[in-house]
């Protein structure tokens, strides 16, 4: 995880995202959306991305539940 979050190792964010919802399956199976937690513009734009919009993607990609944008989620 701190590859991912501190060092711009965005491509573990698919296999961390299916681990993710491996583990969290019976949680996910009664969820509405995902909600991916947004950054402060100046952290976004320090990092560049967003670790948990990236593992919202992956997780959502693994299960069919919809991810909630917020106006930070770039």
């Amino acid at each position: 995880m701190h590859a991912l979050k501190y060092g711009d190792r965005i491509e573990l964010a698919p296999l961390m995202g299916r681990w993710m919802a491996r583990a969290g399956h019976e949680l996910l199976a009664q969820a509405d959306a995902l909600v991916p937690v947004p950054l402060h513009w100046r952290r976004l734009w320090m990092r560049r991305f967003n670790q948990s919009m990236l593992l919202a993607k992956a997780v959502s990609y693994a299960n069919p539940i919809p991810i909630a944008e917020t106006r930070s989620s770039a």
